[in-house]
C-alpha cells in the first residue's frame, strides 16, 4: 500500500469512525437498510491507518456507541455479556488481515485475490471470536454443544460475510475511484 500522509489517514479515520456511527447506532434516521460495517471499518483500518492507536480507538469507539444503545436507544442488553470482551480479538483479527493485506496490496486485479482471501480468513477468524465468544460464555444457552452451534453458524454467519465483502467491496470501489482520479489529475497537472 503507498504510503499515505497524516491529513490523509487523519480523513480516512474520521470517515471510518462516522460510518461505524451511521451503521451501528440504532435510532439514526435514514439509516435502517444500512447493514453493520464494524467488521468492513476494523478491516479498512487495517489497511490504511498505520497509527498503533487506531485500533484501541475504534475499539473503544465501538464499545461506546452499544453503551448508548442499550443506555438511550432502548436496545436489548441480551448480547451484552462476560462474552463481550471477545470482541476485542474479534476485531483485532479484522485489523490485523488488514495490515497484512496492505503489504500485498498493489494497484493490479492481481491484488484481488489477496484481498479477499484476508478478508475471508478474517471474517471466519472474527466470527469464532465473536459469535463462538457469545455462545460458549455468555450463559445464555442452557446445554451448548458443537452441532447447536455450528447449525447457528450455518445460519448467521453467511449474512455476516455477505455485509463484509460487499463493504469491503464499496471501499474497494471507492479506493480505485479515488487513484484513477487523483491519477488523472496528475497527468492533467504534468501534460499542462
Amino acid at each position: 500500500m503507498q504510503s499515505l500522509t497524516i491529513k490523509q489517514q487523519s480523513l480516512i479515520a474520521a470517515a471510518l469512525a462516522l460510518f461505524m456511527i451511521l451503521t451501528r447506532s440504532p435510532g439514526v434516521p435514514g439509516t435502517e437498510l444500512l447493514h453493520s460495517g464494524s467488521w468492513a471499518v476494523f478491516f479498512a483500518a487495517g489497511v490504511y491507518l498505520t497509527s498503533a492507536l487506531a485500533l484501541p480507538a475504534l475499539l473503544l469507539l465501538a464499545f461506546v456507541l452499544d453503551a448508548m444503545a442499550l443506555g438511550w436507544s432502548g436496545v436489548s442488553a441480551y448480547c451484552f455479556t462476560p462474552a463481550y470482551g471477545m470482541l476485542i480479538p474479534a476485531y483485532g483479527c479484522l485489523w490485523a488481515a488488514g495490515r497484512w493485506y496492505a503489504g500485498q496490496h498493489r494497484f493490479a486485479m492481481r491484488t484481488l485475490l489477496p484481498l479477499v482471501a484476508s478478508a475471508l480468513i478474517a471474517a471466519i477468524a472474527c466470527e469464532a471470536f465473536a459469535s463462538g465468544g457469545f455462545y460458549w460464555l455468555s450463559e445464555r444457552f442452557a446445554q451448548p454443544s458443537l452441532g447447536e452451534f455450528m447449525a447457528r453458524e450455518a445460519q448467521y454467519f453467511p449474512a455476516y460475510l455477505a455485509t463484509l465483502l460487499f463493504w469491503i467491496g464499496a471501499g474497494a470501489l471507492i479506493h480505485v475511484g479515488v487513484v484513477t482520479a487523483r491519477s488523472g489529475a496528475a497527468s492533467d497537472a504534468a501534460s499542462s
